[in-house]
């Protein structure tokens, strides 16, 4: 009997055995098989991206056009935050931000930071807006449509585990005589030339004499 009940459970073990050889594709020659744990470290879903809100008035206050939309960060943009970050040297010939800028890594002599907009008529009234984009296309730069600074930027801190970070640089535009156009709008590093972080192309807004035209970039950082 004990016999008979050994025979049995050898040809246990080796029914298993085979099963499970053929349920992964073939024997082993370990017959063990080990559960490790996934320690690949996971990717943050941190990133900047922008918003651009447009707000067109009449001499009277009263809203004559309104458009809302996301923003393209460009690549020179890209490289000058993470030079800025990590104080690379402008001088690398491999990146592309440099001039009278901003100054970590010797990038010129403005402390101000991304806080120049500039508005334009050179998009045609489309969303030409691409990455490789360095300045805008047709800028107003006399009078006063011309570049302004935001010399009070809002920054709101990223708090808890869910929350990002958001800069605020807005600007206000006065149409002076004649009919102004603006189809286009960028964020920069100086008051004139400079880096250029963010670009937009939109549909035409025509501004008469004493129209006023508020411009406001929301940059988000983080998830």
């Amino acid at each position: 009997m004990k016999q008979n009940m050994s025979i049995m459970f050898i040809s246990a073990i080796a029914s298993v055995m085979v099963v499970g050889a053929f349920a992964t594709g073939g024997f082993s020659n370990s017959p063990l098989m080990i559960a490790t744990a996934d320690n690949t470290a996971k990717e943050s879903p941190m990133g900047m991206y922008g918003h651009l809100e447009l707000v067109a008035r009449d001499t009277d206050g009263n809203i004559i056009k309104y458009i809302q939309s996301d923003n393209t960060i460009v690549n020179i943009g890209e490289n000058c935050v993470g030079e800025l970050l990590f104080d690379v040297a402008s001088d690398d010939p491999t990146h592309a931000c440099s001039g009278t800028g901003i100054t970590a890594g010797n990038h010129g002599s403005s402390t101000n930071g991304f806080t120049f907009i500039a508005v334009g008529d050179g998009s045609g009234g489309t969303d030409n807006s691409v990455e490789t984009n360095t300045a805008l296309t047709g800028e107003n730069s006399t009078g006063t449509m011309a570049r302004q600074e935001d010399t009070s930027v809002v920054f709101t801190d990223s708090t808890g585990t869910s929350s990002s970070a958001t800069v605020v640089v807005d600007a206000t535009f006065t149409s002076v005589g004649g009919t102004s156009t603006v189809d286009e709008s960028g964020v920069f590093d100086a008051s004139t030339s400079g880096n250029m972080l963010a670009r937009q192309g939109f549909a035409d807004i025509s501004l008469g004499a004493g129209d006023s035209l508020d411009v406001t970039w929301t940059f988000t950082i983080g998830s």
